[in-house]
C-alpha cells in the first residue's frame, strides 16, 4: 500500500499507453455521455464517496470504454476529463482525448471483460465504507494494486458474492452495474450500512 501510494504520487500511470488521433467519434460520444457521467460524479461527491482527485468513472459504449482522466476531480467533471479507450492490445491502452485515462484503467477493463452486461464501473474512495467492520464480507483478502493488469482475480469472488460491489482492501470501493442508478443505489445502501456502525 505504501509503495503504491508513493508510486501514484510520483508516476501516476504505470501501464503502457498510446494516445491516438482524436476522431469525430470521440467528440460525439463525449457530447452523448457527458451529462450522465457528470451527474454520476456529482452524486459521488455529494454523498462523500470521493474527495479531491480520488476515484474514477467508466462506462462501456459501442466505441470502447469512456474513462475519467487520471488526476481529474470526478465530482466536478469537465468534458476534457473524459478519455475514450479504443482498445487494449498486449497490455497497451490506446486512447483518445486530451488527458491520460485513469490509473485504474487496467482493473476497469478487466472488470468489463469479465462482466459482459455491465455498462458502468465506478471506483470510489469513501473511508466510512472502506474501513467499516460491518462490511468485512465485501472486502478483498488482498490489497489490489493500482495501474497494473492481472489484479481482477483478487476481487472477482467478492464482486460475485456481493452482486457487483467490492471493497478493495485499503484501496476504496468498486461498484459494477448496468445503469448509473444501479451504481448509485448500491453505493447508497453500502454507505447506509457502514454509517449505522460509526
Amino acid at each position: 500500500k505504501i509503495a503504491d501510494s508513493v508510486n501514484l504520487d510520483l508516476v501516476k500511470i504505470r501501464f503502457s499507453h498510446r494516445r491516438v488521433p482524436t476522431t469525430s467519434d470521440y467528440i460525439r460520444v463525449i457530447e452523448q455521455n457527458f451529462l450522465e457521467m457528470r451527474e454520476l460524479g456529482e452524486f459521488l461527491l455529494n454523498n462523500r464517496l470521493i474527495k479531491g482527485d480520488a476515484g474514477c468513472l467508466s462506462k462501456r459504449i459501442e466505441e470502447g470504454l469512456l474513462v475519467s482522466a487520471s488526476g481529474c476531480h470526478v465530482g466536478d467533471l469537465k468534458r476534457d476529463d473524459l478519455t475514450l479507450v479504443r482498445k487494449i492490445e498486449d497490455k497497451v491502452v490506446y486512447w483518445e482525448g486530451s488527458k491520460q485515462p485513469s490509473s485504474e484503467t487496467p482493473l476497469l477493463s478487466d472488470i468489463f471483460a469479465n462482466h459482459k452486461v455491465a455498462r458502468f464501473v465506478v471506483h470510489s474512495h469513501c473511508p466510512i465504507i472502506t474501513y467499516s467492520p460491518s462490511l468485512e464480507d465485501c472486502r478483498s483478502r488482498e490489497y489490489v494494486r493500482y495501474g497494473v493488469f492481472g489484479e481482477y482475480e483478487k476481487v472477482a469472488d467478492v464482486l460475485a458474492q456481493n452482486h457487483g460491489f467490492a471493497i478493495l482492501r485499503l484501496h476504496g470501493e468498486i461498484c459494477v452495474g448496468e445503469t448509473a442508478k444501479e451504481i448509485q443505489d448500491k453505493l447508497k445502501e453500502r454507505l447506509r450500512k457502514a454509517s449505522e456502525h460509526l
